[in-house]
């Protein structure tokens, strides 16, 4: 297995994803990714923080972040801290929202994007709230997702991953594990794109 420089073996990261209306119960949607992911069975409990971000309290090693858009739930496993995100493009008057909400050059790289490129820097930002905790709040402006009219590799150290999913949808991997090519996994065939 690869190793960084220091020997550690770098963190690893997967998303899974189902149909959103698949009928179990989000906890056990989350326990199935985590036992996929970890290659064995985790501790049951799911709790929530006080933002409602699930988390094992008594797996503090698996992290994990979800998002849903349309008709997809999709979980990001780690063994560092994630941040996940999943976004149809759908009609939004998204250059006043990106002038409202977001940092002045990534408003900028919309006007020039467009709706591509709205949804790109929404993602990666939202992955970058859940993956430090963060959310979203008055801040969201304060960082920047956009470096010489690209989405950045990091911010804040914190590495990025646009991951191809669908046509129209933009999926985000934000954390360390994000780095390499993290597998995307549907759970109930446990196929790869």
């Amino acid at each position: 297995m690869y190793k960084e420089e220091n020997n550690r073996i770098p963190p690893r990261a997967a998303v899974y994803w189902l149909p959103a209306d698949d009928p179990l119960p989000i906890d056990e949607r989350i326990r199935r990714c985590a036992q996929r992911f970890a290659g064995r069975s985790v501790c049951a409990q799911v709790a929530r923080t006080a933002r409602n971000r699930p988390y094992f309290p008594h797996e503090p090693s698996l992290h994990l972040s979800i998002s849903h858009s349309a008709d997809v739930w999709a979980c990001a496993i780690s063994d560092a801290p994630v941040g996940l995100d999943i976004e149809y493009a759908r009609p939004c008057d998204f250059t006043r929202i990106a002038a409202r909400f977001f940092h002045l050059e990534e408003a900028a790289y919309v006007r020039l994007g467009g709706e591509a490129a709205f949804f790109e820097v929404w993602t990666a930002k939202e992955s970058f709230v859940k993956c430090t905790g963060q959310g979203i709040d008055g801040s969201f402006s304060d960082f920047c997702v956009v470096r010489g009219g690209r989405i950045a590799a990091q911010v804040k150290g914190l590495p990025f991953r646009h991951i191809p999913f669908r046509e129209k949808c933009s999926l985000c991997l934000c954390g360390a594990g994000a780095q390499g090519n993290p597998p995307v996994i549907c759970l109930s065939d446990n196929t790869s794109l």
